[in-house]
């Protein structure tokens, strides 16, 4: 499965229709996760650093790391990792934060199993965002 995920990212970041931007220090000790065994099964991965895939959504309300296109759309956050909010939590800034909007991220951070709202998995801070894909704002500048 690693494999498979280390293959599908290096096509998505290295394509040249991509911008890739890439913020905080690699932790080479991260575990890599699926999205859906962090959601799932948090508690055998609490309190560890752990390295996951999904669909990256800020807003000052609540931020979220979907695991598809379709659950970002419907904002199913059952089929979400909760996200920490706040610039001190965040591996850069909140302008460059709200770029990365709605576009595909490699997360790292230290997963708490159950400090999201109603006890759901939290993953605070995010020491590393590495994302893929155009902003938002220039995929609306180009149509």
């Amino acid at each position: 499965m690693a494999i498979r995920l280390l293959l599908l990212l290096s096509i998505l970041f290295s394509s040249a229709s991509f911008a890739r931007e890439d913020y905080g220090i690699i932790d080479a000790n991260a575990t890599e996760v699926a999205l859906f065994q962090a959601i799932g099964f948090p508690e055998k991965y609490d309190r560890k650093n752990i390295r996951v895939f999904g669909i990256y959504h800020w807003s000052i309300e609540g931020s979220y790391l979907f695991l598809t296109r379709d659950h970002y759309d419907a904002f199913d956050t059952a089929s979400a990792l909760e996200l920490a909010v706040g610039e001190k939590f965040l591996p850069t800034e909140i302008f460059v934060i709200k770029r990365i909007e709605g576009r595909p991220v490699v997360l790292e951070g230290t997963l708490l199993a159950t400090e999201g709202l109603g006890g759901r998995p939290l993953l605070m801070p995010i020491t590393r965002m590495l994302a893929a894909g155009r902003s938002r704002s220039a995929a609306m500048e180009k149509k």
